[in-house]
């Protein structure tokens, strides 16, 4: 019985007596157990005296003494209700236990394979007996197999199953049956099969399907065959964990001691047998469930808040959706009031803007009218302010138009000339673009070609300085020239002309080694040849000495050697030599020549038989120690091809990474030294580069640096030009040019201006002499002799307008014009600087620091990657 409780009074206990024990729990308790019962002892009993009359001997009994419910006793049978006779609160869970009936074997360890022996247990105690290597290890081993399916220890490579060697035969069949009682009550056969397969070099080992057969009220039924499904199915027929099977009922001598392990381990092995971690698992389970419910309680509690706060606005809104739909009712009230009206007026206004329409386009062509009259008006005044009204005849004015007309016309021929220069210089202007845009595009391709130049020019350099790193050549880590580059060119051809001297030097020195090893290898395939015939000649030897050693083996393992016989013949040889010693004394004494040749013929035959027995002891002796040597190195030898599969499954991978998949234990020494050297060939390859690549990173940062800095005053530069010119022109820079054209254009017309005024300026002065001296105009050449009023009235006219003239300021408009334009000239030089600095300057030195930083980017990125690459390296040489 099985008695399985919690904590009692402090105490915790776990009691497992097999089939056929009896219980009793009175202070005087006695027990009779079965062979696998396990026994711990309380320092009181759990249970009152007599409670076991109610408890069946093949069940098992759960107690908790912390249930207050009404007891319960569950035979085999069924399920009944039912109180203990004297307590009130454990509750009994009574189930049946498994009982091991026999156990066959075939073809294990000792055990042949030609017919299967048979064992059976029997109640209360089955002893096994026997000397050692007969077998009685094997059959727990087999016992745990059965029910495990677990091999014992250090059964690899077939060790479990019968040696094939001892049969003469290449396969070997195993097979383990054992017949048992289930904790169902039915009769249960489980069958496991194995096979050994010995080829020229390995042996292979197979497990073959296996069965549980069930065997109730007479039927036969055939549960499982497949091996995964035996391994499960046995632990619950048995009713015992696979842990305790293992541990515990059928634990292997040579685990026997794993209660004295390292405490990690033996908690393992404890969880195990006790089922912890289905416990431990069922809490953390718990655990994770209460975290999750309470995560999803806090969104809960989120959910109702906000629920909570959207039933109050609800409410708010239901409420104030009430007011407004009354208030809408009433606005509607007035809105259909408001209509009515609306409609009404809008009647009304459709009416009246016809009517304003019409007026409108009265008030409209009164307006046009009134303004074309004020127009004219003024068209008239101004003309009457310009114009002077003559009252000379008309061949006069006739001749003064004529005058007039000629001035126009010479005016229009001076006009024509300038559009036909104004043509020629735009046709030129024309030219000069086309020519400019040709020399624009020739500039694009001559700077495409100098980007594609610098760019060679760069590859150069990369592939000069890693060229010179890789054979160590110095002085090309700086900047490369074109000198340094030819220099670099003529090097590498002299050491090319050099290295293929060499090469050919090497060659035919090779040829000759291979001609002078090629007549070695001619010898030695002669004498392999004489060799393999020799070997051929000692295998036949050495078989026969195999046959003749067998049969000195059949007849030594006849040989039967007996200590006893032995120390009786020693004792006899003592006897007789004693008798020989009282035979010659008597000899002596009485001359019995008979009885000293009997007396030496037993001597001699006993002296060769004790000669031969000898002899045979010390090839039975040597035979025994060549057998444990024997023994011990192939011990030795499974220890380390063992201890080799541990060392390829935990350092396999990283070994493959260095080597390569295709090792062998044999050559892994060799295999490591290449992948050695070749590691260190390329870290000294890689620290070359990385420190070339180091030295150049310091000059390209050096002139990065420099290129910042005059990008910094550059841009400073730049800044005070601009400043300079913008105090001039108050515009942008960019629009100086503009500024420049529109003033000298100001300064021409103003010019023109001023002559013009100079011209009119004369030409009233002379025709003042004019009226003075001739009494007549000289525009309309109208004469004033008689009216001498008309004459100072003219006078007076030229003198104002010769005033006015004078009075102008177009000379002081064209002195400014004149200043602006020399200030605006005199900074066409820091124009040109600003110019140069914007569009050239400035962006060659910002396309000169973008490439250095691409630069410098890039070869940090590999230096970083030849230091990591170094480090893999030497992690993994």
């Amino acid at each position: 019985m099985n008695f399985d409780f919690g904590s009692y009074d402090s105490v915790s206990a776990y009691w497992n007596i097999g089939v056929g024990a009896d219980f009793d729990t009175t202070p005087s308790t006695r027990h009779k157990y079965s062979p696998f019962a396990l026994f711990w002892f309380l320092d009181h009993p759990f249970l009152p005296s007599g409670e076991d009359s109610a408890l069946d001997p093949l069940c098992k009994i759960n107690y908790d003494p912390h249930w207050s419910t009404i007891p319960k006793l569950i035979p085999p049978t069924g399920v009944c209700k039912s109180p203990c006779p004297s307590r009130s609160d454990p509750l009994i869970d009574i189930v049946p236990s498994a009982k091991i009936d026999k156990l066959s074997i075939l073809g294990v360890r000792s055990f042949d394979n030609g017919r299967s022996e048979t064992i059976q247990f029997y109640a209360p105690l089955t002893l096994i007996v026997g000397h050692n290597g007969s077998g009685k290890t094997t059959i727990i081993e087999c016992l745990k197999y059965a029910t495990t399916g677990d091999q014992p220890p250090n059964s690899k490579g077939g060790a479990f199953i019968h040696d094939p060697k001892l049969c003469g035969e290449k396969e070997v069949l195993a097979q383990v049956k054992m017949s048992f009682l289930a904790t169902t009550g039915a009769k249960m056969v489980s069958t496991r099969s194995l096979q050994l397969t010995v080829k020229k070099t390995t042996r292979s080992v197979k497990s073959l399907e296996g069965q549980l057969l069930m065997i109730k009220e007479g039927e036969r039924t055939s549960i499982s065959s497949r091996v995964a499904e035996l391994d499960q199915l046995m632990p619950q027929y048995l009713g015992v964990s696979k842990a305790v099977l293992d541990s515990v009922i059928f634990c292997h001598q040579d685990e026997s001691l794993w209660p004295l392990s390292e405490p990690s381990k033996l908690k393992d092995r404890f969880d195990a047998i006790f089922e912890a971690m289905k416990y431990t698992k069922a809490i953390d389970n718990i655990k994770i469930m209460k975290k999750k419910q309470t995560e999803e309680l806090g969104k809960y509690k989120i959910i109702e808040q906000h629920a909570k706060e959207d039933k109050d606005k609800g409410e708010k809104a239901e409420k104030r959706s009430h007011e407004l739909y009354e208030e809408i009712e009433t606005l509607r009230h007035k809105g259909e009031d408001m209509t009515a009206k609306i409609t009404e007026a809008k009647q009304n206004y459709n009416t009246a803007w016809e009517k304003i329409k019409f007026l409108s386009g009265i008030v409209g062509q009164l307006s046009g009218k009134r303004i074309e009259q004020r127009a004219k008006q003024e068209s008239v005044q101004k003309l009457r302010r310009n114009l002077r009204e003559m009252a000379d005849s008309d061949e006069e004015l006739q001749a003064l138009l004529q005058q007039y007309e000629e001035r126009v016309q010479q005016l229009h021929d001076q006009a024509n000339d300038e559009k036909r220069r104004y043509s020629q210089l735009n046709r030129e202007l024309t030219g000069n673009r086309e020519k400019l845009s040709m020399k624009e595009r020739q500039v694009g391709s001559f700077e495409s070609d100098q980007q594609n130049y610098e760019r060679q020019l760069g590859n150069r350099e990369q592939l000069v300085k890693q060229t010179a790193r890789r054979h160590n050549i110095r002085g090309y880590d700086l900047e490369v020239d074109e000198d340094k580059a030819r220099e670099f060119i003529e090097r590498i051809s002299r050491m090319a002309k050099e290295q293929n001297a060499t090469f050919e030097r090497a060659r035919r020195e090779t040829h000759e080694e291979l001609q002078r090893a090629q007549g070695v290898l001619n010898r030695i395939s002669e004498q392999r040849s004489t060799l393999n015939q020799k070997k051929e000649s000692a295998k036949a030897t050495h078989a026969a000495n195999e046959r003749r050693v067998g049969g000195f083996q059949t007849d030594l393992n006849n040989i039967e050697v007996d200590e006893g016989a032995k120390t009786m013949l020693e004792s006899s040889v003592d006897d007789t030599e004693s008798k020989l010693q009282t035979a010659k004394s008597d000899y002596e004494i009485k001359n019995w020549d008979k009885q000293v040749d009997e007396v030496d013929a037993t001597l001699r035959r006993l002296d060769d038989q004790k000669e031969k027995l000898d002899m045979e002891l010390v090839q039975a002796t040597k035979q025994a120690g060549d057998s444990a040597r024997l023994d011990f190195l192939r011990k030795e030898v499974k220890d380390r091809q063992r201890s080799l599969d541990t060392m390829t499954k935990t350092h396999g991978a990283k070994i493959d990474t260095i080597v390569g998949g295709d090792w062998q234990p044999t050559s892994l020494d060799s295999d490591f030294q290449g992948a050695l050297t070749s590691s260190s060939k390329s870290v000294a390859e890689a620290e070359r580069q990385r420190d070339g690549q180091a030295r150049e990173l310091e000059q390209l940062e050096y002139r990065l640096k420099q290129t910042r800095s005059d990008l910094i005053a550059r841009r400073r530069e730049l800044d005070a030009s601009q400043k300079t010119i913008r105090n001039v022109i108050e515009t942008d820079p960019s629009e100086y040019q503009k500024v420049l054209e529109e003033t000298e254009t100001e300064r021409d017309d103003r010019k023109s201006s001023s002559e013009y005024a100079g011209h009119l300026k004369k030409y009233y002065e002379s025709a003042v002499r004019a009226a003075r001296e001739n009494k007549c105009c000289l525009m309309c050449r109208r004469g004033y002799e008689k009216d001498r009023q008309g004459l100072e009235k003219l006078i007076n006219f030229l003198g104002m307008e010769i005033g006015k003239a004078e009075a102008g300021r177009a000379v002081e408009e064209l002195q400014e014009t004149e200043n602006y334009l020399q200030e605006v000239r005199a900074i066409s030089s820091t124009y040109d600087n600003w110019d140069r600095l914007k569009s050239k300057d400035i962006p060659k030195l910002e396309q000169e620091e973008e490439r250095l930083k691409a630069r410098v980017l890039s070869l940090t990125s590999e230096v970083e990657e030849e230091d990591r690459g170094m480090e893999r390296a030497a992690l993994y040489p």
